[in-house]
């Protein structure tokens, strides 16, 4: 008796604790997402919804031209959203870790100002530079490089991807930074010691060991740039249409319910296979490196 009851009481304050966020979590995310479930098997009729189970909705989001090349276009966007958020983040990481020790408290802080920023301003800030009386044209037509300003800068793909990885760079940089913090530099400074050459150090420690925070980086970025719905809405245009404006049209103009729900999970699946991919490549590579 005197045994159990340590535990009990243990187990009854952990419960305790997790109570305020597990309730979050039911009323904000499971309880909606359940509901949202039950939408994708109903279907419209006229103005009104029929609450007969179906998979009418779901046939139509896999088969439909539209449909399809929207999710891909989604898809692109945001791992290309994501390569570019990577690729600026990583040399910054390892320079603030290595490089800029003196400063990099500074620099921290201001990359956290960032992520706190207001998120239309900056958007809006992109829509200045790149739109026909933006910076870019001004000084194109200034250095008489052009008569005219340039119209495709705006409204485009390449219009979506620049301002999500400007939006999403410090959420891909915070998980490589800490991965550099958790990196020894002792092992780095004994391989260079014992005459392995830059290329060798970073492909064969600096990588691998940098790999997790480079996934988690990646992940993050994809995914809020993939689902991001205000900047395809304002800098899109056609070809940066993207899945979320949509699944938004589906629910705000056309009322059809049911087909926003099961386009929404549709594409919260192919989410979650990116992600469970990457899990398992993760795992691999580790694997692989523990054996070499």
């Amino acid at each position: 008796m005197n045994r159990t009851r340590p535990t009990s009481r243990t187990d009854a304050k952990l419960l305790f604790q997790l109570a305020p966020s597990t309730l979050y979590l039911l009323v904000f995310f499971a309880i909606p997402g359940f509901v949202l479930l039950l939408y994708s098997f109903w279907q419209k009729k006229g103005f009104s919804i029929e609450r007969v189970f179906t998979l009418k909705n779901y046939l139509t989001v896999l088969t439909t031209d539209l449909y399809i090349r929207v999710t891909l276009n989604s898809l692109i966007i945001g791992l290309s959203a994501a390569l570019l958020a990577v690729i600026i983040s990583y040399p910054l990481a390892y320079g603030l870790r290595f490089k800029l020790r003196r400063y990099q408290s500074t620099l921290l802080l201001l990359i956290f100002v960032s992520v706190v920023g207001s998120y239309l301003a900056r958007i809006y800030a992109w829509k200045s530079i790149l739109g026909q009386k933006g910076l870019i044209n001004q000084i194109l037509l200034y250095a008489g490089l052009v008569q005219e300003p340039l119209s495709f800068l705006l409204f485009n793909r390449f219009a979506v991807i620049i301002t999500l990885t400007n939006l999403f760079v410090p959420f891909a940089f915070l998980p490589i930074f800490s991965a550099f913090q958790n990196l020894n530099f002792d092992v780095v400074q004994a391989a260079r010691d014992l005459g392995a050459g830059p290329f060798q150090v970073f492909y064969r420690i600096t990588l691998p060991l940098t790999l997790p925070g480079v996934l988690a980086g990646f992940m993050y970025t994809f995914i809020f740039a993939t689902s991001d719905f205000v900047v395809t809405s304002l800098m899109g245009g056609v070809s940066g249409l993207m899945v979320s404006k949509v699944i938004a049209d589906q629910f705000g103009i056309a009322f059809n319910w049911p087909l926003g729900s099961a386009l929404a999970f549709v594409f919260i699946l192919t989410l979650a296979s990116g992600y469970l991919f990457l899990v398992g490549l993760s795992r691999w590579l580790n694997i692989r490196g523990a054996g070499a």
